[in-house]
């Protein structure tokens, strides 16, 4: 008799996965059609996520849908438009809409940001040290004509690259004993600088090493091997859960998130970088939040990744 019932409720459960699996992928399907209307209220602009219009016939889409569809019921909290469709299904339809606009890739960021760009200045600034030598070295090996110009403190290095005397900045940002070192990451936000490569260099103590960062005053894509990383600054009042959740709807995988102790509601966060969906957060988070700044997109340097100076 025991048995029987157990067989009953799993065969239960599982007919109620598979309905809701079809259910989810029809919900989908539908969440593209919005994006598909969107991209028709978009044109042929590709700065749509700037323009109050459109965001405000975003903003109506997604409320009429909530109102009209009804939402999953355990849905997570939502976030600043307080629509009633997931954080997640929102995402989703941006990143739709991105695809849609022929607006994909890594290489399509600079779209988003008027202070992309990359001028050719290959001169680094930084206080020199064994450590930071060898840091150095590493990311000259991914530059075309390095140049150096030293430092007497971390302040002066963080003007310099601020008041354009130097395009870059190197500086440590965390270590084994300490973490994330936090005075450094104060001199980062002061100056608004951004990330573009990091490195890790091992030190005297044994097991040890220190993280160091070419920073910039602007966002550019590094050119370095392996993966890409996407970093922001955001506030939000809600729960994380939907921050994360958008990430997901984006495949964008999360690799470190903190809170920034002097700053409430602030987070600081690392995600891996999707091809196929950067763009679509990215529009996410215009469209969505406030008060949030990206502070870099980045790669990060192994030993072997150094080699010989980029050519043209």
């Amino acid at each position: 008799m025991v048995y029987d019932k157990q067989n009953i409720i799993l065969g239960n459960l599982c007919r109620a996965g598979a309905e809701q699996t079809a259910a989810l992928e029809k919900r989908l399907a539908h969440l593209g059609e919005l994006a598909g209307l969107l991209a028709e209220e978009a044109g042929e602009e590709e700065i749509f996520f700037r323009d109050p219009g459109f965001a405000a016939a975003y903003r109506e889409l997604m409320r009429r849908s909530a109102a009209e569809g009804g939402a999953p019921v355990n849905a997570e909290r939502l976030s600043v438009i307080g629509g009633a469709l997931t954080a997640f299904e929102r995402a989703y339809v941006c990143r739709r809409l991105t695809d849609s606009l022929g607006i994909r890739g890594i290489r399509s960021v600079g779209t988003y940001f008027e202070d992309y760009t990359d001028d050719g200045n290959e001169t680094v600034c930084y206080v020199p040290n064994s450590y930071a030598d060898e840091a150095f070295s590493r990311f000259a090996g991914r530059m075309k004509e390095p140049k150096v110009l030293y430092g007497h403190d971390f302040t002066e290095i963080c003007e310099s690259v601020y008041y354009e005397r130097a395009a870059y900045c190197l500086l440590p940002i965390e270590n084994s004993s300490d973490g994330r070192l936090a005075g450094f990451r104060r001199l980062i936000a002061k100056y608004g600088l951004k990330t573009v490569m990091t490195t890790s260099v091992k030190t005297a103590q044994e097991g040890e090493a220190t993280v160091f960062a070419l920073m910039r005053k602007n966002i550019v894509i590094p050119d370095c091997p392996g993966d890409k990383f996407f970093e922001l600054r955001i506030r939000t009042d809600e729960a994380l859960t939907a921050l994360l959740c958008a990430a997901d709807a984006c495949l964008m995988k999360p690799v470190s998130l903190y809170s920034v102790p002097e700053r409430a509601g602030f987070y600081d966060a690392v995600f891996a970088v999707s091809e196929e969906g950067i763009c679509g957060f990215l529009s996410f988070l215009f469209l969505e939040y406030r008060d949030f700044r990206v502070t870099g997109f980045f790669g990060t340097l192994q030993p072997d990744d150094a080699g010989t100076n980029r050519k043209g």
